[in-house]
């Protein structure tokens, strides 16, 4: 609870706060990834166009790829919006899967481990830690981008009754590309979970040199 309540202070000054007034820009850039994460499948299932959809989808993708490069751009990179970037990332894969699990209970798999993965990213940060995408996380946004992507469309196609496309056919892609993320999201849990233990034992040598060193600041005083 009490990482949740100082993440939620960090999103909030980098989105209304910052330090440095030119963040807000690539700050709200990377937040609307978040709320894309919650609009595309509420308009996808509300049978949205295709051209909506196309441009809701087009804006969510341009925002992953210019809010680093406008933040270095303004020199306003900050921790606080780095954590943001972050966060978006994560919620938005979590809240794109969640959307379409009514439509394909395969991806209750991959909700699930994607949300171990955040679950052990956050306590890697409560200990201190810095946790970063690794070449895993890397490869396996790829397979898992595909069946979201194939999930939608699907479902867009069945919305907008279009007929000379076989909806059923890309949601089978869909699974097949869904299937294949497990094992690579299995494999970045237990990179993560090492990373974890790495950063406790680092936590927990530092408490104790702390401990010595207020020990021999007593005796020395005394």
């Amino acid at each position: 609870m009490k990482l949740i309540k100082e993440t939620s202070k960090k999103i909030t000054k980098a989105l209304f706060y910052p330090d440095n007034k030119k963040s807000i820009i690539p700050n709200w850039l990377s937040f609307s990834r978040l709320i894309g994460g919650i609009t595309i499948p509420i308009i996808i299932n509300k049978g949205a166009s295709i051209k909506t959809i196309v441009k809701v989808t087009s804006f969510v993708a341009l925002s992953d790829f210019f809010d680093g490069k406008i933040a270095r751009l303004l020199n306003a990179e900050s921790e606080d919006g780095a954590l943001l970037d972050v966060i978006s990332d994560k919620f938005f894969s979590i809240l794109l899967i969640a959307g379409i699990i009514p439509n394909n209970k395969l991806f209750i798999t991959n909700g699930i481990l994607e949300s171990a993965i955040a679950i052990i990213n956050g306590k890697n940060l409560k200990e201190g830690g810095t946790p970063k995408s690794n070449l895993i996380g890397k490869i396996k946004i790829w397979p898992l981008s595909i069946a979201l992507a194939m999930g939608y469309i699907s479902l867009s196609i069945k919305n907008n009754n279009i007929t000379n496309i076989n909806s059923d056919t890309l949601m089978n892609i869909a699974s097949a590309f869904s299937l294949a993320t497990i094992p690579l999201e299995i494999k970045n849990i237990k990179d993560y979970h090492k990373n974890l233990k790495l950063t406790k034992s680092k936590h927990q040598a530092l408490i104790y040199e702390n401990k010595k060193e207020n020990n021999h600041s007593k005796t020395v005083t005394k």
